[in-house]
């Protein structure tokens, strides 16, 4: 593989017209603010970045990755030396923007299927549920107290009563996963919420402790 190291040095791509061009077109597209989180896939020196920043005035330095660590990149940024891949897989955090040019074309095609990926979560996901013991415990354990009709057979009556639990606990997740997309989206606005928003967590756990205990 030829070295991509200086490829782009002293070139259009980092010229500074390009640079306010790219900028300019970047803050059509999506309102950004002093709030917001960048992350440079690809950063290279950090020259487009490093100058959203200034324009931003960002809080937060914006984070820019690149397998090629040069001398001469931007003071205006966190630069990390590492691949994208790994970085994203290691790294919990949200980003306003995600930002990756003349880069796409040095994944390989296994690391850009996320469609598999998603059927291997899934697929983990049914099997770590069918293996889980609690629900098969607690319908073993409060089954007899559920028994609605002498003349079915406990067989349909489990049927029904397993019908009934799959479909309420289907509704319950999907709620749940729209709260949380919804939650997701209105913390990226605020700082304040998106970076404490383990205390949240905290709180809504002790929350269903006390209404348990209760």
């Amino acid at each position: 593989m030829l070295s991509i190291k200086n490829w782009d040095n002293k070139t259009w791509i980092t010229s500074t017209k390009y640079i306010k061009s790219f900028n300019n077109f970047l803050l059509k597209q999506k309102k950004l603010n002093k709030e917001s989180k960048i992350l440079d896939i690809g950063c290279g020196r950090g020259k487009i970045i490093g100058f959203l920043s200034t324009k931003l005035r960002l809080k937060n330095k914006p984070i820019g990755l690149d397998i090629e660590n040069h001398k001469d990149k931007d003071k205006r940024i966190t630069f990390k030396k590492i691949s994208a891949i790994k970085y994203l897989e290691n790294n919990k955090k949200k980003f306003d923007l995600i930002l990756i040019k003349q880069t796409i074309h040095f994944f390989k095609k296994k690391e850009l299927n996320t469609e598999n990926k998603s059927r291997n979560d899934f697929f983990k996901g049914f099997v770590m549920n069918l293996l889980n013991p609690k629900v098969s415990l607690f319908f073993i354990a409060f089954f007899p107290s559920f028994l609605f009709h002498s003349n079915l057979s406990n067989e349909i009556q489990f049927l029904i009563l397993g019908g009934i639990f799959w479909i309420q606990a289907t509704l319950v997740f999907i709620l749940v996963s729209l709260f949380s997309s919804k939650l997701n989206s209105l913390s990226r606005g605020y700082s304040l919420i998106s970076n404490n928003i383990y205390l949240l967590e905290i709180g809504v756990y002790i929350f269903i402790v006390y209404w348990i205990v209760s």
